[in-house]
């Protein structure tokens, strides 16, 4: 099991960095009615980090700029009965240009990673680090930001699957319905966006219940939430300004 490390922010006067915690759902009641709802809560935090060079300069991409976001994944989801054999999360992003899209550099706890313990526990690991080359002083002095988060998950009867490009969801291990129960959610996916003239960037985060594990729920719709990605290009790290409110849509 994983120590829980969370180092993702750095030092207070690192520039050009921007970090917010979006509260998704907490303890709603989704993808059913009454009784046979399950019930969610769901934050994910994102990290905003420009590298290698400085954003205000025009060349930024060719002076070896790039710009990182890290998407923390938390919460809950209790399933009151066998109704869904799949729950889907997702993070999508919707670029100024529809000719730039977000890249995924990596997704967290990875395709079939899960480890089985006993008879029908599985564990999820969570183990992320990256050294960015950040800036403090107004981008006017470089150093090298090692970014870390570690955590660990642990489900009887549910087995995490990491779809790439900031989806995951959870299925039941046996191919059939997910068994009554609360479950803990974890996920982190580390991306790039290089196109400054995107930013601020609308981001899209959803769930949807599916039937079974290849049939979605036609009846119960994904419940989605809108938000505005923003780039710290002025401001030091615990001082960038809040994104713009969330809307269900």
């Amino acid at each position: 099991m994983a120590q829980f490390i969370d180092r993702l922010t750095p030092p207070a006067d690192t520039s050009f960095f921007s970090s917010f915690d979006q509260q998704v759902l907490g303890q709603t009641s989704i993808l059913g009615q009454g009784s046979n709802a399950a019930q969610v809560s769901w934050s994910v935090t994102f990290y905003t980090y420009a590298t290698g060079a400085n954003p205000s300069d025009s060349n930024f991409v060719g002076e070896g700029g790039e710009v990182y976001i890290v998407a923390v994944h938390k919460g809950f989801v209790t399933v009151p009965d066998d109704s869904y054999g799949k729950i889907r999360f997702g993070v999508t992003f919707v670029p100024n240009s529809g000719n730039h899209q977000m890249e995924t550099v990596a997704d967290f706890p990875g395709p079939d990673s899960g480890t089985k313990q006993g008879s029908d526990h599985w564990s999820y690991n969570v183990d992320f680090t990256q050294t960015f080359s950040m800036f403090q002083d107004g981008g006017n002095q470089p150093f090298e930001f090692s970014a870390q988060y570690a955590n660990t998950v642990r489900r009887k009867g549910v087995k995490q699957h990491d779809e790439g490009q900031g989806v995951f969801s959870l299925v039941a291990s046996d191919s059939g319905s997910i068994p009554q129960g609360d479950y803990e959610l974890l996920g982190l996916t580390l991306f790039k966006h290089n196109t400054l003239s995107d930013w601020p960037i609308q981001t899209i985060l959803w769930v949807e219940g599916w039937k079974d594990a290849n049939q979605f729920a036609n009846d119960d719709p994904a419940e989605q939430q809108v938000v505005m990605l923003p780039l710290g290009l002025t401001y030091a790290s615990g001082a960038g300004t809040a994104p713009a409110p969330a809307q269900n849509v």
